[in-house]
């Protein structure tokens, strides 16, 4: 989480966009992928 938002500073992103795959072919996010992109936000709001 920390390496995503410390790269996007370091190259003056105006946006960031996750993507990962989902080998099961079930795209629904898993509760542990909701809670990474919350905490990801969280780290680059400020």
């Amino acid at each position: 989480m920390r390496e995503v938002v410390k790269r996007a500073l370091e190259l003056s992103a105006t946006a960031i966009v996750l993507v990962h795959n989902h080998p099961s072919g079930d795209p629904t996010p898993s509760r542990a992928d909701v809670e990474m992109t919350k905490q990801i936000v969280a780290a680059a709001k400020p």
